[in-house]
């Protein structure tokens, strides 16, 4: 068996204290223990819960204070504060299977630095009433994926891969991601970035993480409105390039959802109220970045 590479695990946190601590306790009591987990902390105040986890496992844990929010921007900042040339990210309200970390890192297999492993993500119990998960990853077969594809592959908060492929394709998008004026679809701009690259991106379903559903009920729309938010600076990052390709996917993805709309008004509601916000916040997006990012 090929022996798996020393990592470090990246965990970008703000104000969610107790989600963290959950998270990186189910990492420490894995098959297989990181060589390090670097905590980059954002928020306000360092909760003691957090400063206790680290003094209890100080050879493991290294905490990174960082004043500015931003989810990418304290993914760069751990990468950066990182010791391993293999780094895993994990955002702070999952908890890992076991088996999780192990089989991730199998999964960059033997393409060497031009490896990207990617897995399952399915929703946890609900921790209150109507609470859900903003995405998932729940494919079961093993899949590997080259050159211009139709749809995003990388789940952010659950990727492994070289330090190398970063400083190749460049870090994350600090304008993309929670915190940031594009709140999402940071890991849909890396992975295609990657695969453009000529980067593989390995699906391990085996390769569990369970993100926790502590939302409410009444912050779906707003969820999906930074989702669509964030998409639609992503379509218009690379909407100029790569032979018309992405602006099919944006006329597919706004075709999509608005096909399902009368359907979803009457069977889903909340669905239907998702796609509205999607579509806004996409098109808000699309204005913005045209306005800004676009000079």
């Amino acid at each position: 068996m090929t022996p798996l590479p020393p990592c470090s695990v990246v965990i970008a946190t703000r104000d969610r204290p107790v989600l963290l601590v959950d998270t990186a306790r189910s990492i420490l009591a894995g098959t297989h223990v990181p060589e390090e987990i670097v905590v980059v902390d954002q928020s306000r105040r360092l909760d003691e819960g957090v400063q206790a986890l680290v003094e209890d496992h100080p050879e493991l844990l290294t905490l990174v204070r960082m004043g500015s929010p931003g989810l990418t921007r304290g993914r760069n900042a751990g990468a950066a504060r990182a010791r391993n040339d293999v780094l895993v990210f994990v955002d702070d309200d999952m908890t890992a299977d076991p088996a999780w970390l192990a089989l991730l890192l199998a999964g960059l297999g033997a393409n060497g630095e031009r490896d990207v492993a990617t897995g399952r993500v399915v929703a946890g119990e609900p921790e209150r009433a109507g609470a859900f998960v903003p995405s998932t990853a729940e494919e079961l077969l093993r899949a590997e994926y080259r050159g211009r594809i139709d749809r995003d592959v990388l789940a952010g908060g659950n990727v492994a891969l070289w330090r190398a492929a970063l400083d190749e394709v460049g870090p994350w998008d600090e304008r993309l991601g929670a915190g940031a004026p594009y709140p999402a679809a940071d890991d849909n701009d890396l992975g295609f970035r990657l695969l453009e690259a000529g980067y593989r991106i390995v699906y391990v379903p085996g390769a569990l993480l369970y993100h926790r559903a502590w939302r409410p009920r009444w912050a779906y729309p707003t969820v999906r409105w930074r989702y669509g938010r964030g998409k639609g600076g992503f379509y218009m990052k690379h909407a100029r390039g790569a032979d018309g390709h992405i602006r099919t996917r944006l006329r597919r993805d706004v075709s999509h959802r608005l096909r399902r709309l009368p359907r979803s008004v009457v069977h889903d509601p909340r669905l239907a109220a998702g796609d509205v916000a999607y579509l806004g916040g996409l098109f808000a997006g699309i204005v913005r970045w045209k306005l800004r990012e676009g000079r």
